[in-house]
């Protein structure tokens, strides 16, 4: 029984010795580990090294995109491209005094005309100069179509959208290429021959338009923007009845049954009207028919005549533009 004991004692004191030894092999060969990797990979250490400085500059790229990314959220940013052949202008109309509420008026063209005038806008050259910001508010694409805040600019501004390109125009003031509606921009070189082009497309076009003058009893005009019409519009003759009243005859000639609405309006300038009149005429096929306006003018200023012809309830078929002088 004692020598059972005994080997039972000896027994236990082997395993205590054995299990007290494991840690300090362990411990030694993590310690001792490190740097035999060192030694045996010294020659190829840039290698070994090259993922961790990897990481590291990719996690800073990730962090810098991301701020980059919510700066320029909070920038203006332009309209997406315009399809190709179509032109794209937005107008800014606003009361007065222009701070206190804007809208933005947009129109598209298309066509063989507009496909012209395309060509010549980006194929005009820039002239070297810079044009100024005209103002610190960003407006995003979306929010500016549907704009209806104060917004203190020129009233008449206009954007000229081509392809992935951005025109501003301001009449007498500035056409340049800007990359943002309210940024700086550069000039761009303005033919008289693009000019009366590109006016075209932003104050008639799409509308049948003539533009005359009126001077000492002579009248000049002229179709500056034709398309298909469903009524014949022709002037017969301008009198003048006294220092600030004249009368127009006119003509109409339809080719159908149809039943026509003219507006006049003379004006001295946006805010200044001097007549403002309206009828409604029944058209016989084929038949032509003689009407008269009678309208009050200025007698020192020169003033616009402006005749709009609408068919099918509120479709504008003909614009007439007169200028007295």
């Amino acid at each position: 029984m004692k020598k059972l004991c005994s080997l039972f004692l000896i027994l236990l004191l082997t395993l205590s010795l054995v299990a007290c030894g494991e840690p300090e092999s362990t411990d030694t060969l993590s310690t001792d580990a490190p740097p035999t990797e060192t030694v045996s990979n010294t020659d190829n250490q840039s290698d070994t090294q090259a993922p961790p400085t990897e990481t590291e500059p990719d996690t800073e790229t990730e962090i810098s995109t991301d701020s980059q990314d919510s700066a320029t959220s909070s920038e203006e940013v332009v309209l997406l491209p315009v399809e190709d052949g179509t032109l794209k202008i937005l107008t800014h109309v606003c009361t007065v005094p222009f701070a206190v509420k804007s809208r933005i008026q947009t129109k598209t063209l298309s066509g063989a005309w507009t496909e012209e005038l395309i060509e010549k806008l980006l194929q005009a050259s820039e002239t070297g100069a810079s044009v100024e910001k005209l103002s610190d508010k960003k407006i995003t694409p979306l929010h500016f179509e549907d704009f209806a805040e104060g917004l203190d600019i020129d009233r008449g501004t206009r954007w000229i959208l081509v392809e992935n390109v951005m025109f501003r125009y301001i009449k007498d003031k500035e056409f340049c290429k800007v990359e943002t509606y309210m940024g700086d921009g550069k000039e761009i070189a303005l033919s008289d021959e693009l000019k009366e082009q590109l006016e075209i497309a932003l104050y008639y076009a799409p509308t049948n338009t003539y533009l005359g003058t009126w001077e000492n009893g002579n009248l000049e005009i002229k179709h500056v923007f034709e398309r298909e019409q469903q009524v014949e519009f022709s002037i017969e003759e301008i009198v003048k009845l006294s220092s600030k009243k004249y009368r127009i005859k006119y003509s109409l000639l339809s080719e159908e049954d149809q039943s026509v609405r003219l507006s006049l309006e003379s004006q001295q300038s946006e805010d200044n009207i001097g007549s403002l009149d309206m009828k409604t005429v029944e058209l016989k096929a084929n038949e032509k028919q003689t009407l008269e306006f009678e309208f009050s003018g200025w007698e020192i200023v020169s003033f616009n005549l402006n005749i709009y012809v609408f068919v099918d309830g509120n479709t504008t078929d003909s614009h007439i533009k007169i200028v007295f002088n």
